[in-house]
């Protein structure tokens, strides 16, 4: 039963730009008859997200590398689940922005149908959203000194 549980998940994972497109699209036209429940339904891969970066965080903390400095190694327990499948956190990072793309056209439409809890709404998924691309892919989000370490690491693996 796990085994087929972690089959699904990872296809999920890799489905998941699809299904954040297919949401927002729904999520749109729904917002045009009932904005309230367009925001439900452009949470559905959210929701999904939160589990996979739950999931992440029970991916092992990796033993430290003698021949990184300190700092890579705080760098590779910190985005762990990222160094152990990066491809699967740009998909993951990519649908969570794609989740805040869908927002803004969601919110106008729901304002404008006089829908103003929207904008509350609309701030709570961004809160839950913004901090998952970072956890996804740190890539995109890191300081000058983060961005020295992470090419430090990925000197070692291909080096």
């Amino acid at each position: 039963m796990f085994a087929r549980l972690m089959v699904l998940m990872m296809l999920l994972i890799n489905l998941i730009i699809p299904i954040q497109f297919v949401s927002g699209i729904g999520a749109i036209v729904t917002a045009f008859f009932h904005p309230g429940i367009a925001y439900a339904v452009v949470s559905i891969p959210l929701v999904f997200l939160v589990l996979t970066w739950l999931w992440g965080k029970a991916v092992p903390i990796p033993e430290p590398i003698p021949e990184l400095s300190d700092a890579a190694n705080a760098l590779r327990r910190k985005f762990r689940a990222y160094y152990v499948s990066p491809i699967t956190g740009r998909n993951c990072s990519g649908a969570a922005s794609g989740i805040m793309m869908f927002l803004l056209p969601i919110t106008i439409i729901a304002c404008v149908k006089g829908f103003w809890w929207s904008l509350a709404i609309a701030a709570v998924i961004f809160i839950f959203t913004a901090p998952l691309q970072r956890a996804f892919n740190p890539t995109h989000f890191m300081t000058s000194e983060e961005e020295q370490t992470h090419q430090e690491i990925l000197d070692h693996v291909t080096g």
